[in-house]
């Protein structure tokens, strides 16, 4: 039988929000291919810091621009289609396709074209110059084509900035997690107890009826039918349990909205 530990772990499982599955190309374009190796790599580790996102590694990416080149499939800077199938293939919501170009004073003019493979549509477009190494321009670009610009940047790893104003800029970690909510739990356990009690209660009666040929008649009327009986009022108070933690759920995401 499932335990109510077991329907609130399934609950909490399930309650967790996925990480939306990226996959990054290779920059193309006119700059020169160290700068475009350079920006690979930086954009590769600004994605790979934001909490939310999966990127799907080099190696990987290189292995399904493979297949598809094996298809006769090669994917221009233009080609929508061909990248909707590549994410297709990659199974990810997202593909980003850099473009680098020189731009003034020694620095990068980039765009970063994002496609939607589920819309099989563009997304957005995140635009910027960068010199080379310019590690702030780049994280912000990306943040841009991942479209979380306005959300808290995620803190420096570590070694980052050591020597540069010791204090200034550091950020507190994040509190750690709090327990699972009152109501969750009310609920859960409400549930398990109202499913398994009429469970119980169903299967003593069928006993009881002679229905399920598991005992005699004395048994089944001095056994199993009060057995049935608590059984179902068990199940009564599980299903209130449920319903008063349902309520306490809702109570608590009100002030959430105020």
């Amino acid at each position: 039988m499932v335990s109510s530990a077991s329907l609130l772990l399934f609950a909490l499982v399930q309650a967790a929000p996925a990480a939306t599955s990226v996959v990054l190309l290779t920059a193309v374009g006119a700059a020169d291919n160290g700068a475009k190796h350079d920006l690979d790599a930086a954009l590769r580790k600004a994605i790979e810091a934001e909490e939310g996102f999966s990127l799907l590694s080099a190696s990987e990416t290189r292995e399904q621009l493979s297949s598809l080149a094996d298809l006769g499939l090669i994917c221009l800077p233009d080609d929508m289609n061909c990248f909707v199938k590549l994410g297709m293939a990659a199974s990810v919501e997202l593909v980003l396709v850099p473009v680098a170009e020189p731009g003034g004073d020694g620095k990068l003019a980039i765009e970063v074209a994002v496609v939607d493979v589920a819309a099989a549509s563009e997304a957005r477009r995140a635009s910027g110059s960068a010199a080379p190494g310019d590690h702030d321009a780049i994280v912000r670009l990306a943040r841009q084509a991942l479209g979380v610009e306005d959300r808290p940047p995620p803190p420096p790893a570590e070694g980052e900035g050591e020597g540069e104003g010791e204090g200034e800029g550091e950020q507190p970690p994040p509190p750690p997690p709090g327990p699972p909510p009152v109501g969750l739990i009310v609920t859960g356990v409400g549930g398990a107890l109202a499913g398994l009690s009429l469970v119980g209660a169903v299967v003593c009666d069928l006993i009881y009826a002679d229905v399920i040929d598991v005992a005699d008649a004395k048994s089944r009327r001095e056994l199993y039918q009060p057995l049935g009986a608590a059984l179902w009022i068990s199940s009564a108070v599980g299903a209130g349990v449920l319903g008063s933690g349902v309520a306490l759920m809702l109570t608590a995401e009100e002030p959430a909205k105020e």
